[in-house]
């Protein structure tokens, strides 16, 4: 049974209580928000495409959702920075991978690479529904990953935009058990060890982390992923936005793209984990972010 994401079946009725945002974008009176399927594999996956609405040249932006629990916590902060976007002139697709939100599919049969097939797909969509050639596309933790790789896949990607991307996957597996193991212990269950749950995962082929199942293949495939040693044939512009205790891996990543020919320039910004579970009751937004991504993607 594919487990499916609340947050998103809130589709953009955002009720949440008033929080602190940027300034409002300027909407253009013919924008638009568009929810359809579109089909992957012989799956239907959801999307909303923004449209702004202008005549011109316009630019168009993927985005790319987080893993697990982190896709329901971040729901809302992607779909206030797609309208972000629209306002200033870009179109907009945002979609659920398959076994996500409201799109077929099992989520425990889903993984790294069904999710960088997907973003492939989504950048195909939003190049037909729209006509623009070369998109942006962006990507939050895990699918900062996805979109690195979907990007070294295909020629249609101009720019790539990391919010604190995952670059090694063997760590952040390492993170999320961890994660695992300190709600345990806060919430007064009988605390597991993370050698426990890697043996657990072994014998049993996956373990529940924060209400999703991890499969031994994702496990894997995460395991052999870090995107500083992978070479692909991506050549565009990059902006990465990391926390302070995000810098280093942020710098290797940088390095191995200017070693390919890249520009790539990273934005230090002081904000919270948004999309953690606690961030939902803190009401925490993320304006640095917003700010500073959206000045590097108008302006550049």
């Amino acid at each position: 049974m594919a487990q499916k994401s609340s947050a998103a079946r809130r589709l953009d009725g955002d009720r949440s209580p008033a929080m602190s945002t940027p300034d409002e974008p300027t909407v253009h009176g013919n924008a638009s928000e568009e929810a359809f399927y579109f089909e992957n594999e012989g799956l239907r996956l959801f999307a909303v495409l923004h449209r702004a609405g202008i005549q011109g040249p316009r630019r168009g932006v993927v985005l790319c959702h987080p893993y697990g629990e982190e896709q329901q916590v971040s729901y809302r902060i992607l779909v206030r920075f797609a309208r972000e976007l629209c306002g200033r002139g870009f179109d907009v697709l945002r979609f659920d991978c398959r076994g996500y939100g409201d799109s077929q599919g099992d989520f425990e049969a889903a993984n790294l690479q069904t999710q960088v097939d997907d973003a492939l797909t989504a950048i195909d969509v939003l190049k037909a529904q729209t006509g623009i050639e070369l998109v942006d596309v962006l990507g939050v933790r895990l699918g900062a990953t996805v979109a690195a790789l979907a990007a070294s896949r295909t020629r249609s990607v101009g720019r790539l935009i990391f919010w604190s991307p995952i670059v090694n996957g063997g760590e952040y597996v390492g993170e999320l058990i961890k994660h695992k193991v300190l709600a345990d212990i806060t919430s007064g269950r009988t605390p597991v060890s993370g050698e426990q749950l890697r043996r657990e995962l072994q014998t049993a082929g996956a373990i529940e982390l924060g209400g999703f199942r991890l499969t031994n293949d994702v496990y894997r495939q995460l395991h052999e992923t870090d995107l500083t040693s992978q070479d692909d044939g991506f050549r565009g512009d990059v902006l990465i936005l990391a926390r302070l205790q995000e810098r280093r891996r942020a710098q290797a990543l940088r390095q191995t793209y200017e070693a390919r020919g890249c520009r790539c320039e990273i934005k230090v910004v002081d904000s919270d984990a948004f999309w953690d579970f606690p961030s939902l009751w803190e009401w925490s937004f993320p304006d640095e972010v917003f700010q500073a991504t959206l000045g590097w993607m108008v302006n550049r």
